[in-house]
């Protein structure tokens, strides 16, 4: 494996929480191939660097940071018939936006998504919100 796909399972196992850039030197890469292989994924969006101090970088995947991205939009849909005009809709918000739509099997696990901050809207029903912003009090 490369060090971009290393540093791509490392995170994926890492989900939301993302990993401190001194953890991937853990990986038995150099110091300037990782730094490489994240500049080169940040340029293909698929990873999301942000500075959590002086010298500290915290990494996530695009599809797992718990904040919104400029520029990018993490829609989340069921697999589902009632929401086709979520997909047309996303479409046409790609003339302006990075739109990256990610399915999910089950409204419980879009919510909780939701609530991670994981995507930014979410085709989900009504119910199953409610009832999850009353059992985990996350959603507001």
């Amino acid at each position: 494996m490369s060090a971009k796909e290393d540093i791509l399972k490392y995170l994926g196992e890492k989900s939301h929480e993302g990993a401190l850039q001194s953890e991937l030197y853990e990986l038995g890469y150099s110091r300037s191939t990782i730094v490489e292989a994240i500049e080169s994924l940040e340029f293909e969006k698929r990873i999301v660097r942000r500075e959590v101090g002086k010298k500290a970088y915290r990494i996530w995947l695009v599809e797992e940071a718990p904040f919104p991205i400029k520029g990018l939009l993490r829609l989340g849909v069921l697999k589902a018939v009632e929401y086709p005009h979520a997909l047309l809709t996303a479409r046409d918000l790609e003339k302006k936006y990075d739109v990256r739509v990610i399915v999910y099997n089950s409204a419980l696990e879009l919510t909780n998504a939701l609530a991670l901050g994981k995507v930014d809207l979410a085709c989900s029903p009504l119910v199953t919100q409610v009832l999850f912003g009353l059992l985990t009090k996350n959603l507001k």
